[in-house]
């Protein structure tokens, strides 16, 4: 038997400060540490796909790119190697892969960014999940 002690009420400390993010760890590939972001991704798809799909959605996220030609080469074929991580391992599907976006496109989606310095955006998925409810689905099991 497995017993659960929270000191107030259930959720309401750490659980419900986390960021929320359910990612498959894409900074992690920078590090070359492709050991741990297989298991992200292995997690997250489990989440999305099985444990508890209704509780994890899909999140955009969006890369401003400033350099004309290196920037999104480099950028793009990580965010590219992510993805392809990602199906590799079955745990693609449920979010929709990466896209590269022109300067408008990415002004489009975030007014707020500095146009003299924007020469595009790489936009890419991860997931979200709702903390406190995730932590009260696990409580009733």
């Amino acid at each position: 038997a497995t017993g659960i002690v929270e000191a107030r009420d259930w959720a309401s400390g750490t659980s419900s400060r986390s960021s929320k993010l359910i990612h498959g760890g894409l900074r992690y590939l920078e590090m070359l540490d492709f050991a741990l972001v297989r298991e992200a991704l292995k997690e997250r798809g489990l989440l999305l796909e099985r444990l508890a799909p209704h509780l994890v959605k899909p999140v955009p996220f969006l890369y401003p790119l400033q350099h004309r030609v290196w920037e999104r080469a480099y950028a793009g074929s990580g965010v590219a190697l992510y993805d392809a991580m990602s199906l590799a391992r079955g745990h693609g599907r449920g979010l929709p892969g990466h896209r590269h976006l022109g300067r408008r496109h990415a002004l489009r989606v975030a007014p707020c960014l500095r146009k003299d310095a924007l020469t595009g955006a790489l936009q890419y998925y991860d997931a979200q999940v709702d903390d406190a409810r995730y932590v009260m689905t696990l409580v009733r099991t």
